[in-house]
């Protein structure tokens, strides 16, 4: 993700990259979601794991990194700290609403899978504290433990339906002519100058 970060910012220090940077995130994030969904069940990490998780984050870096940079060439330098709050919320907003879905799918896989494979009193000790795992037996172990790997799948594939949508918003956002850093840069000297 930092290394996203860091092209996305340079990738429009000379000319104004910033709607292309997008889509290639955006692509890159539904790749790396799609790539993390066929992730199978095993013992250890597959080194598979880890390229997906590095194409994963770089969409997610270059969209990071661009999205505060797109607010600093599209809005008018008075308005520049409000455009800046404004994505830090959209940001914390987007994050709420995917920790929430993953909530909801989490909760619903166990209540549906586990019901009959712990007590009740193992359901709701293991709900208040996933570390209670480590009291149950081994076959259930196992069981909880095929919950986790089939919401993480479930979860990437919310991503997957999630990720074309951005794509589509992009794509409604180009510009024929972008205003490019050098002209911003102009123009904040002159605002500066009175």
């Amino acid at each position: 993700m930092a290394v996203g970060s860091a092209l996305g910012g340079a990738a429009s220090t000379k000319r104004n990259n910033t709607w292309w940077t997008l889509v290639i995130s955006g692509i890159l994030m539904l790749v790396g979601s799609a790539l993390l969904s066929t992730l199978t069940d095993t013992s250890s990490p597959e080194p598979k794991e880890w390229g997906f998780q590095v194409i994963l984050g770089l969409g997610l870096g270059l969209n990071l990194s661009t999205a505060t940079f797109i607010t600093s060439m599209s809005v008018e330098f008075e308005d520049h700290a409000v455009g800046q709050g404004l994505i830090a919320q959209m940001l914390v907003f987007g994050s709420s609403l995917g920790v929430a879905s993953s909530f909801i799918v989490l909760n619903n896989t166990i209540q549906d899978r586990l019901t009959n494979v712990l007590s009740p009193t193992q359901l709701r000790d293991f709900c208040t504290s996933p570390t209670a795992i480590y009291s149950f037996v081994s076959l259930q172990q196992l069981e909880v433990r095929e919950v986790y790997i089939d919401t993480f799948n479930a979860n990437m594939r919310v991503c997957i339906g999630i990720s074309p949508v951005s794509i589509v918003a992009v794509l409604c956002s180009f510009q024929r002519n972008p205003p490019t850093l050098k002209s911003r840069l102009a123009d904040l000297a002159e605002v500066g100058s009175k």
